[in-house]
């Protein structure tokens, strides 16, 4: 747990870019997302993006029945979790979500997480601290018909941020639409330039 932020920075070092940098993650991308920029390399990026994020099982973005999409193991996590604590991190392997996949999906995406891969692809066990230390620009955009969460639980849930956390329904979007459906690329797409037009780089 901690690779994938370790493996950013080797890639950003291995690959320098002179301009602004941006880390965008959609769903459970949008997790890890919060989770690098609450660390301490967060100003390796000037701006963040998080689209439609998964912030933990226990938040209030969650909607209750998404059986359809995913099993999620509720109390593997907690034991693991309590484990991992106590610094136990041989059963991370373990598996603690499914998704509702077709037979194609089983061959060609990922069919469940394990624990270590769930902790890392989310933010920290206390999500609400990633928001409040996370001090970079960062946006939130989720489908007004998103089937995995509250869109309108996403802006109360940043409220606390600093800066200021602009979070935006996108109509006519599902969870899934969100990144795939034309009219709401383009408006994805609009809205991140139009932010990263008025944001001013950080020294680095």
């Amino acid at each position: 747990i901690g690779q994938l932020e370790n493996d950013v920075v080797d890639f950003l070092q291995a690959r320098p870019f002179t301009g602004s940098n941006v880390l965008l993650g959609f769903s459970a991308g949008g997790g890890f997302v919060l989770r690098f920029a609450a660390s301490s390399q967060q100003t390796r990026f000037a701006r963040y993006v998080l689209l439609a994020p998964y912030l933990g099982y226990d938040a209030p973005t969650n909607r209750p029945a998404n059986g359809d999409w995913a099993s999620v193991g509720v109390p593997r996590i907690i034991a693991l979790r309590l484990l991992n604590a106590l610094s136990l991190t041989g059963l991370n392997h373990l598996h603690v979500i499914r998704f509702a996949l077709d037979d194609w999906g089983q061959a060609h995406l990922t069919p469940s997480y394990s624990y270590a891969l769930g902790a890392n692809f989310a933010p920290h066990a206390n999500w609400r601290a990633d928001i409040t230390q996370a001090h970079q620009p960062m946006q939130v955009l989720v489908g007004a018909n998103d089937e995995l969460f509250h869109p309108e639980q996403f802006a109360p849930v940043f409220a606390q941020a600093s800066p200021k956390v602009p979070v935006t329904v996108v109509p006519d979007a599902g969870h899934i639409t969100l990144t795939l459906q034309h009219q709401a690329v383009q408006t994805v797409a609009r809205l991140v330039a139009q932010a990263g037009a008025s944001t001013v780089t950080p020294s680095q």
